[in-house]
């Protein structure tokens, strides 16, 4: 079984990779990738099981809302009416409360984006801007070349995990509607599939001799399917999530076939 083989199964296979021990066991640079997509699968898992709900408690906290905000007169209802959402957040977090919701949250009302879904908007906006570093000028020097290519990636990155970090924050504090859930999940795995693209655009360093061209793209290589790998799970996890919550899950399912099959 040749290593394309077993990178090509390692997407389909659960994460015990049974059938693959064998290579895995005689190749250190597949068994790398199986860790680090082993690793991103877990991470998936968890992601899931934090993020999800009591339908229950949501339900009972609709209610205490809605209660109180039926006291105020007719001018103050309907200014109040779109904050019933982050009042209910806020008493479950307040409570202290996690747990495993089952099915499809309906609020009574259409909600407005709160603040935290629209700066994950802001965010992935920001980071489906970033670039690859262009070819650096003739003349630059090898130390000169280094930091560019290093303070690009960085950048890079770091724009990538405030897109992750904001879609994490839009999880926990509006978990009371699915849909700003599937918003993140789907902008995070977007962001993922981003980043792939980033770097294999970057351009190699132009002082490597043409074995260590070969070396480097290689590198590049694995890099870049690991990222897509990783995009690939992040969309088929939103569709479990979007069919769960009675969301539609086409899009996050045609981006995640699409990545598969530019894997093969």
């Amino acid at each position: 079984m040749t290593c394309e083989d077993v990178r090509e199964q390692l997407l389909e296979a659960s994460s015990d990779f049974g059938d693959l021990a064998g290579h895995l066991a005689g190749c250190p640079s597949c068994a790398a990738l199986a860790a680090a997509i082993r690793a991103e699968e877990q991470q998936l898992i968890r992601a899931v099981e934090e993020f999800s709900m009591s339908t229950a408690l949501i339900d009972a906290q609709w209610a205490e809302a809605e209660r109180r905000v039926g006291r105020l007169g007719g001018a103050w209802r309907a200014v109040h009416t779109w904050l019933l959402a982050a009042a209910v957040v806020a008493a479950i977090l307040v409570a202290g409360l996690s747990g495993g919701g089952r099915g499809p949250v309906q609020p009574p009302v259409a909600l407005m984006p709160p603040p935290p879904v629209l700066e994950l908007r802001e965010r992935a906006e920001a980071f489906s801007e970033v670039k690859a570093l262009a070819p650096v000028a003739a003349g630059t020097s090898r130390e000169e070349e280094d930091v560019l290519l290093e303070n690009a990636l960085k950048a890079a990155a770091a724009s990538l995990q405030a897109l992750e970090d904001q879609a994490v924050a839009v999880a926990k504090d509006e978990g009371t509607d699915p849909r700003w859930v599937l918003e993140a999940r789907m902008a995070l795995a977007a962001g993922y599939a981003k980043m792939a693209q980033v770097i294999a655009d970057f351009p190699f360093p132009s002082y490597l001799t043409e074995a260590q061209h070969e070396v480097y793209e290689m590198a590049i290589e694995d890099r870049v399917f690991v990222q897509r790998s990783k995009a690939a799970k992040a969309y088929g996890a939103a569709a479990t999530y979007a069919e769960k919550h009675g969301l539609d899950a086409t899009e996050a399912k045609r981006q995640q076939q699409t990545l598969l099959e530019g894997l093969r």
